[in-house]
C-alpha cells in the first residue's frame, strides 16, 4: 500500500513537471503571438493589450506558486512515506533475523527442518525483497528531489525574468504615458494656434470686407465727383461757346461800324450814330432788349453787349 502511494506520488509530480513546462511554453508562444499582434494597433490598444498581459502574467505567477506549493506538499508526503517505509523494512528485517536465529535455534534442538523454518526462510527472502525495492523507492525519490529542486530553481529564474520584463513594461509604459501627456499637450497647443489662426483669420476677413466696402464707397463718390466735373465741363464748354459767339459778334459789329465810319462823311457818321437806337448810355436800359443795365458799350444791330460789374448782361443774335 505504502508503494502504491508512493508511485502515486511520483506520477502525479511528473503529472504536474509536464503541465508545468506545457503552461510555460504556451505561455512563450502566446508572449511571441501577443508580440507580433501588437504591432500596427493604435496606441490604447497596444497599452490595454500589454496591462491584460501583465495581469495574465500576475495570474501566472500566482498559479506557479500554487503548483510549487503543491509540489511542496507531495515532496513532503514522499519523504514521509520513505521514511514510513524505511521503519517497516527495519522492523521487518529485524523480525526477519528473530525468526533466523530461532529457526536455528528449533533446528538445532530437533536435527530436521520444519515449516515454520521454511517460513522464516520466506520471511527472510520478503524482507531481503522489501529492502531491495526500499532502496528503489529511495533512489526514485532522490531522482524526483533533484528535479523538484531544479524545476524550483527553473521556476525562480522565470519568477525573476519575468519581474525583469515586468519592470522594463512597467518602465515602458510610463515612459509611453510620458510622451502620450507630451503629445496631448503639443495637440492641445496646435489647437489653441489653430484658433488664434482662425480668429486671425476671421479678422482679416472682416478688414478686407470693411476695405471693400471702402473701395466700392470711394469708387461711388469718384463715379459722382466724375459726373459732376463732366457737368462743369460741359457747363463750363457751353459758356465758352456763348462766349465765343458774343466775341464774334462784338468783332463783327465793331468791324462794321468801323467801315461805315471810313465810308461816309462825318456827318453821315453822326446821324447814324444819331439814328442808332439805344446808342446813348442811361439809366433808361438798353433799346434792343429792354434790360435796365448800365452798358459799357451801345447796344447793335446784332445785339446788346453790355455788362454789369463781371456778369454778363444779355444779348440778342
Amino acid at each position: 500500500m505504502a508503494l502504491r502511494h508512493v508511485a502515486d506520488d511520483i506520477a502525479c509530480a511528473a503529472t504536474a513537471d509536464a503541465a508545468a513546462a506545457q503552461c510555460d511554453a504556451l505561455r512563450e508562444t502566446k508572449a511571441a503571438g501577443a508580440d507580433a499582434a501588437t504591432e500596427g494597433l493604435p496606441l490604447w490598444r497596444q497599452v490595454f493589450l500589454r496591462r491584460t498581459r501583465i495581469k495574465h502574467l500576475l495570474q501566472h505567477e500566482w498559479f506557479a506558486d500554487v503548483c510549487t506549493a503543491h509540489a511542496a506538499a507531495l515532496e513532503e508526503n514522499r519523504r514521509l512515506l520513505a521514511n514510513h517505509a524505511s521503519i517497516l523494512a527495519v522492523r521487518s528485517a529485524a523480525a526477519a533475523q528473530e525468526g533466523v536465529a530461532a529457526a536455528a535455534a528449533t533446528a538445532a534442538g530437533t536435527g530436521s527442518p520444519s515449516t515454520d523454518q521454511r517460513l522464516l526462510l520466506q520471511s527472510a527472502q520478503d524482507a531481503a525483497a522489501l529492502k531491495q525495492q526500499v532502496r528503489t523507492i529511495q533512489t526514485a525519490a532522490a531522482a524526483a528531489q533533484r528535479q523538484y529542486e531544479k524545476h524550483r530553481r527553473h521556476l525562480e529564474t522565470e519568477l525573476l525574468l519575468l519581474q525583469q520584463q515586468v519592470q522594463q513594461q512597467q518602465q515602458v509604459l510610463a515612459d509611453k504615458d510620458r510622451e502620450l501627456l507630451q503629445q496631448q499637450r503639443l495637440l492641445r497647443e496646435k489647437e489653441e494656434e489653430v484658433s488664434e489662426k482662425e480668429a486671425q483669420a476671421a479678422a482679416t476677413r472682416r478688414t478686407c470686407l470693411l476695405l471693400v466696402q471702402q473701395q466700392q464707397q470711394q469708387q461711388l463718390v469718384v463715379q459722382k465727383a466724375q459726373q459732376e466735373v463732366a457737368a462743369k465741363a460741359l457747363e463750363t464748354e457751353g459758356y465758352l461757346r456763348e462766349l465765343l459767339r458774343y466775341k464774334q459778334a462784338e468783332a463783327a459789329s465793331l468791324e462794321l461800324l468801323q467801315q461805315q465810319m471810313h465810308a461816309g462823311p462825318p456827318e453821315n457818321a453822326d446821324s447814324a450814330v444819331a439814328a442808332a437806337p439805344g446808342s446813348t448810355r442811361s439809366s433808361e436800359g438798353c433799346s434792343c432788349c429792354s434790360c435796365r443795365c448800365w452798358a459799357r458799350f451801345s447796344c447793335s444791330p446784332w445785339g446788346c453787349s453790355s455788362y454789369v460789374g463781371n456778369e454778363r448782361c444779355c444779348w440778342n443774335v
